[in-house]
């Protein structure tokens, strides 16, 4: 459609970036208008403008520009594993932190089982591709968009208990997608049930060197980034450090076989826990960065293929679909009961949003030459539609009637920008006037 852009052309990436910026600054007051989170205007735009719709962003696009997206989603799971720091774990118990992955694995049981029980009664799949899709669907479907979650709670300016809870479930899903997927991953390489061409012992040892080499290099640059900090006192230079060590993290990855997600992640909890000044790092990183996020959305959208929802794969979708939505909702209905309090039910009902490390995943598991591989990439991506345009706006009622969304957030949203709310035309008319005034004196 938008044949007058050479997309061969790297110079053509800046005109498409400033493009879709402005359509962002576009959207994001609509969506204020509307009373919608702009999360999910950032990637119903992505939608349009991806390869599946207009076909402005291509995918030949997105590998040129993937840079962007890494960095963003570092910053992301660098602020989720800074919330999970001492002074959040000084409010919440043992007992909360244990009842929570006890929920995860809950929910991951309630999705395999049900995954693998439908796969069995409507396809035709062996049961070891059975195995394999309903085991890796299952571990991938606790993963809650902390993209997508953690921009609505920002723009929200959300506190209080249900938020606390949703960064615990955050970083802790996290964390046992990446490493769950990678365990799952190394099983299915060293039993044969997916091609490899090293041995089953290679396989788990390189699934053990790149869980424990993530850890390790996330806690040693969190060090760094904390001690190198302790020299600076100035906003912008606390900004270029933490940018410069989370690429910094992405070049030791792409050399060293780690995954950066997992690193970003540990390195944003071991800043917070290294010094007091690692709590104003944190803070500093939570507050910036919104060009790339809607940047990342944008990109996230145009991953979103619509049309999977009608195609051969629909079925895998529907069932992906129903049934990590009763997992989630059974998951917290058990546990509510279980500890008498109507916060988890609450708490479930923040959670369907579901991007951002399952993209992730779903495309390096795209590469594997299996079946199997392109019905779960297939089916994670159509399914995605769904939960990032629901996801964001029950998540934004549910903080509603939990008391947690600040009353100036909502009234900000009725597009209440201050008195000052004056028409383009307005603003134009008084720059011309002030501007002769200035002339003439």
């Amino acid at each position: 459609m938008f044949d007058f852009i050479d997309l061969t052309d790297t110079q053509a990436v800046i005109p498409i970036l400033g493009l879709c910026l402005l359509l962002c600054l576009v959207v994001a007051r609509f969506t204020k208008f509307i009373g919608i989170p702009k999360v999910s205007g950032f990637i119903m735009l992505g939608i349009i403008l991806g390869p599946y719709v207009t076909g402005l962003i291509t995918h030949e696009f997105l590998e040129k520009t993937n840079y962007l997206s890494d960095l963003a989603l570092g910053l992301i799971l660098f602020n989720i594993g800074g919330e999970f720091n001492k002074y959040l774990l000084r409010r919440l118990s043992n007992e909360i932190i244990k009842e929570t992955h006890l929920k995860v694995f809950l929910m991951f049981l309630i999705s395999s089982v049900l995954f693998a029980t439908c796969l069995a009664i409507f396809t035709g799949l062996s049961f070891t591709n059975i195995f394999i899709i309903s085991s890796m669907l299952g571990i991938i479907s606790i993963e809650a968009a902390p993209p997508t979650t953690v921009l609505v709670m920002k723009e929200y300016n959300t506190h209080g208990p249900i938020t606390d809870a949703i960064m615990i479930h955050l970083a802790v899903v996290t964390g046992l997608t990446i490493v769950g997927s990678l365990f799952l991953t190394s099983i299915f390489e060293a039993t044969d049930l997916w091609p490899s061409s090293a041995s089953a012992y290679q396989s788990l040892l390189s699934m053990a060197k790149e869980v424990i080499g993530s850890i390790a290099v996330g806690v040693v640059l969190g060090l760094l980034l904390t001690w190198l900090e302790n020299f600076e006192n100035k906003i912008g230079n606390f900004l270029f450090s933490i940018i410069t060590m989370i690429l910094f993290a992405q070049t030791l990855a792409y050399f060293l076989k780690l995954n950066v997600l997992l690193i970003s992640l540990v390195l944003g909890f071991t800043v917070t826990q290294a010094s007091s000044k690692g709590r104003l790092i944190h803070t500093t990183v939570r507050d910036i960065g919104s060009s790339l996020y809607a940047i990342f959305f944008v990109f996230a959208g145009t991953h979103i293929n619509i049309a999977g929802l009608i195609s051969d794969d629909a079925l895998f979708v529907i069932m992906y679909i129903v049934i990590r939505t009763l997992s989630i909702f059974v998951a917290h209905r058990f546990f509510a009961k279980r500890v008498k309090s109507n916060d988890y039910s609450m708490l479930g009902h923040c959670l369907y949003s579901h991007a951002g490390t399952a993209i992730a995943i779903a495309m390096t598991i795209q590469k594997i030459p299996h079946i199997t591989s392109g019905i779960i990439f297939q089916t994670i991506i159509s399914s995605i539609f769904i939960f990032e345009i629901a996801g964001p706006l029950i998540l934004k009622e549910a903080l509603k009637r939990s008391g947690e969304v600040s009353l100036e957030s909502l009234s900000d949203g009725q597009y209440s920008y201050g008195q000052d709310r004056r028409s383009i035309f307005k603003i134009t008319k008084d720059f011309i006037s002030n501007s002769l005034s200035g002339l003439k004196k």
